[in-house]
């Protein structure tokens, strides 16, 4: 019901996701924008039971975890280059029942409301957040930290830094 509301009634979401999907498919009809505004409440949905604990919810197929747990056993940190496939989310989840010390380095205040409530509905994850701070580097010491206790420290891959060096390429058809 939500995430029909959005797609009949919210201009921006509705422009923003035809847009998208043009680009990706060719095409974008209501029933379109209406599949890709509810698989995005889907993914909201999902984090929020994660963070609940509620992990037996899901089918969960994890590859490469015999290399992280090789660096917590020999108590080598390392920096992890996240990317948008699967969930970040599950991972810091597992990292924590595995005991694989996992920290996610990012900006956090550019989606304050839903930051706010998934931090509350699971305590431990504060403790594994490093924030940017623009204009303030010592976050980078908080990095260097952690890596050096033995500790893995991730970071999404495909974000723009607020000195706005980028690399532009061509993506879906348009320059990214």
């Amino acid at each position: 019901v939500v995430a029909l509301w959005y797609a009949l009634l919210d201009g921006t979401v509705r422009r923003a996701s035809a847009g998208y999907l043009r680009r990706l498919q060719g095409r974008a009809s209501f029933g379109d924008v209406y599949r890709h505004v509810r698989t995005f409440a889907e993914v909201v949905l999902d984090r929020i039971f994660i963070l609940r604990g509620e992990t037996d919810r899901f089918e969960i197929v994890t590859h490469g975890e015999e290399h992280l747990r090789g660096l917590a056993d020999r108590r080598q940190g390392a920096l992890l280059v996240l990317a948008h496939l699967g969930s970040f989310e599950i991972m810091r989840t597992l990292s924590g029942d595995r005991g694989i010390p996992l920290n996610v380095l990012g900006y956090f205040k550019n989606a304050p409301r839903i930051n706010a409530d998934l931090r509350g509905l699971n305590a431990r994850v504060e403790a594994r957040f490093i924030e940017i701070r623009p204009g303030d580097p010592s976050f980078a010491l908080e990095v260097a930290e952690r890596i050096e206790a033995g500790e893995l420290v991730g970071t999404m891959g495909d974000r723009v830094g607020f000195d706005s060096k980028s690399v532009r390429v061509p993506f879906l058809g348009a320059e990214a």
